[in-house]
């Protein structure tokens, strides 16, 4: 069976997941397992206040729009350190099949030397179904301060080649 991926007299019928594998056979894969900051959308920490900024991401290959600039206050620790991990997570509404973005946060254990938390496996509410946990980010938390390590890549067509061979195109990266 084939599956024309437009929508279907009249309704829209793709499905993320399948713009995403689009997406990532465009470009050879480049940013599979990374957070691509295509337009914007940066991340930022100002004192315990964490802040991303209105823009596009690619999470391996799934496309997003941030419109509206988030930001999220973390609470510094009580005695020992923690890592927290940041992740995007791809959600599908099980009663209505919206397919949506979240930035979530999951929170350490405090410890001497403190391990980042697992990439979340289930969503947190029953009603949805996690498609992807794309991890963006840690933070290093104290009793004094916050440090981001900010693991998205900023995307640049500039290190992309695009050329024909054989009839098909071809796209090479380069660093």
């Amino acid at each position: 069976m084939i599956d024309l991926i437009t929508g279907y007299q009249g309704q829209p019928h793709i499905s993320a997941t399948q713009i995403a594998d689009l997406n990532n056979a465009m470009i050879e894969d480049y940013g599979e397992g990374k957070l691509l900051r295509m337009k914007n959308g940066t991340m930022s920490l100002s004192g315990t206040t964490l802040a991303v900024s209105t823009g596009y991401w690619r999470a391996n290959g799934y496309d997003m729009e941030i419109q509206q600039a988030e930001t999220l206050e973390i609470d510094l620790t009580t005695s020992l350190s923690r890592r927290d991990g940041l992740y995007v997570e791809i959600l599908r509404d099980i009663p209505s099949g919206t397919e949506r973005a979240e930035i979530v946060r999951i929170k350490g254990n405090p410890a001497a030397s403190p391990n980042e938390p697992a990439a979340p496996t289930e969503p947190e509410l029953n009603t949805d179904v996690l498609i992807m946990a794309q991890n963006i980010g840690a933070l290093y938390v104290t009793t004094s301060a916050v440090t981001l390590e900010d693991r998205t890549m900023e995307y640049h067509l500039n290190n992309l080649g695009l050329s024909i061979v054989d009839g098909k195109l071809c796209v090479t990266y380069t660093r």
